[in-house]
């Protein structure tokens, strides 16, 4: 079964569609990804920052107790601000995305 010039124009003016918005698409779906984890999860950087505080009035006491727990809220703040939300926004789905994340 042959083409018309008609099919053959429209499935260029597809094709040449898809490309110019594929990469739009993409990037718009994988922000929302990581927005839905944020909106989820309002409160991901209250440990770091509790534990932050707890540095700062522990470095009044004891320089070393103070350094750990401000190594703490980074390492703390970091896998739950960033790597979390990327990792999930990764995942297409929801339910595996949950999963992935507590491994």
């Amino acid at each position: 079964m042959s083409m018309t010039l008609e099919e053959g124009v429209y499935e260029d003016f597809i094709a040449q569609l898809y490309e110019e918005h594929k990469k739009e698409a993409i990037e718009e779906f994988t922000v929302e990804r990581l927005q839905s984890y944020y909106l989820k999860n309002k409160l991901l950087a209250k440990p770091a920052l509790q534990a932050l505080k707890e540095a700062r009035n522990l470095v009044k006491l004891n320089v070393t107790a103070g350094f750990i727990f401000g190594a703490i809220s980074m390492e703390v703040g970091l896998k739950a601000t960033l790597l979390k939300p990327i990792v999930y926004g990764l995942v297409h789905t929801d339910s595996i995305a949950g999963i992935i994340l507590e491994m």
